[in-house]
C-alpha cells in the first residue's frame, strides 16, 4: 500500500512524500528509522483513472539512464546500497519511477536482492539490465555493473534520437504528400 507523509526532520525541515509498505504501523516505522518525526500519515488510494491509464505507467528512458548513472555513482562512493536508493527517491520527481523506487526500498528491506526487487519491474528494467545487475552483486562489482549499464543506456538513447531526428523529415514530406493530394 502507498502512504503519503508529511513528517520532520533533524533540521526542523518540513518534509512530505509517499512510502510503500504493508501497513500503516509498517509504514511509521519505516519512516521512524529515517529519522523523521511523524507529522501525519494517510493512506493513498488509486483512482481508477489512474488504474486503466496505460500511458502514465512508463518511465523515461532518460531518467533510467540518470537513475543508473546516479546509483553507479552513489555505490562507487561506497553508500549502502539502501541509503543510495532513498537519496535517489529524495531527487526523482517522475511520479511512476518514484513508486518504483519505493517499491524497490520495501523489497530489499524486506530482505530480497536487488536484482529479484529489480525484476518485479520489468516493464522499467529489462531481463538484461536484471541479468547485469545480478552478476555485479554474485561478482561483488555493483558499481562496475551500474556504469556499465548506464553508459549503454545512453548510447541506445542517443541512438533512438538519432533515429527519431532522422525519420523527422520523411514523415513530414509524407504527411505534407497526403494533405497536398487530398486537397
Amino acid at each position: 500500500m502507498k502512504f503519503s507523509y508529511k513528517a520532520r526532520n533533524k533540521e526542523g525541515q518540513i518534509k512530505s512524500g509517499m512510502v510503500v509498505a504493508a501497513d500503516q504501523a509498517r509504514a511509521e516505522q519505516l519512516l521512524a528509522e529515517n529519522n523523521l518525526i511523524i507529522i501525519s500519515v494517510e493512506e493513498q488510494r488509486e483512482s481508477l483513472l489512474a488504474k486503466i491509464n496505460p500511458f502514465g505507467q512508463s518511465v523515461r528512458h532518460k531518467d533510467l539512464v540518470l537513475f543508473s548513472r546516479q546509483l553507479s555513482t552513489l555505490i562507487s562512493a561506497r553508500v549502502p546500497l539502501l541509503q543510495s536508493l532513498r537519496i535517489l527517491q529524495d531527487q526523482i520527481t517522475q511520479r511512476y519511477l518514484l513508486s518504483v523506487i519505493q517499491n524497490l526500498i520495501n523489497s530489499i528491506e524486506n530482505g530480497e536482492s536487488l536484482s529479484l526487487a529489480l525484476s518485479k519491474h520489468p516493464d522499467v528494467f529489462g531481463d538484461v539490465y536484471v541479468s547485469l545487475v545480478k552478476s555485479g552483486e554474485i561478482s561483488g562489482s555493483l558499481d562496475k555493473s551500474f556504469s556499465y549499464l548506464a553508459d549503454q543506456l545512453e548510447k541506445n538513447y542517443e541512438l533512438r534520437s538519432k533515429v527519431k531526428g532522422a525519420l523527422t523529415y520523411p514523415v513530414f514530406v509524407v504527411l505534407a504528400l497526403v494533405v497536398v493530394g487530398i486537397l
